[in-house]
């Protein structure tokens, strides 16, 4: 049997995700989409609002990420996020809500009032980056 990585993703708020796996692939800021394959050198990085895709059993298991790092050594992969979601856990008239209050309270806010701006701004990031597992 070929080797795999155990594969962990924790969030924040609790939420815990672990498996064996035969790959796994990323958006990484500063680099670009990197893959991470069984018995290669460590690596850490930095993770952006993205996506991201485990593969076992020859199927791809995909995963909307808000900020995190990854640790990858030793075949054991682990990712620290703010918040995560796998793509059968989307719900997708929640993220178009969330999406589409975004969009508005935008128009409403002035680019003065950082804070709010930053913040709302943040949450349409989120919401179209879950929004691109679903189409």
């Amino acid at each position: 049997m070929a080797k795999l990585i155990k594969f962990k993703i924790f969030s924040i708020d609790g939420k815990f995700y672990e498996d064996d796996v035969e790959a796994i692939y990323l958006d990484v800021p500063s680099s670009g989409v990197i893959g991470i394959l069984p018995s290669r050198i460590s690596y850490y990085g930095i993770l952006d609002i993205s996506t991201f895709y485990i593969v076992k059993d020859n199927k791809k298991i995909y995963f909307a990420v808000s900020d995190g790092l990854i640790n990858y050594r030793n075949n054991e992969a682990i990712i620290l996020a703010r918040n995560y979601e796998r793509e059968d856990e989307i719900d997708k008239e929640r993220v178009e809500r969330d999406r589409d209050e975004a969009l508005k309270k935008l128009k409403e806010i002035s680019k003065k009032d950082e804070d709010t701006y930053s913040i709302t701004s943040y949450t349409l990031k989120k919401a179209l980056n879950r929004l691109k597992l679903l189409k």
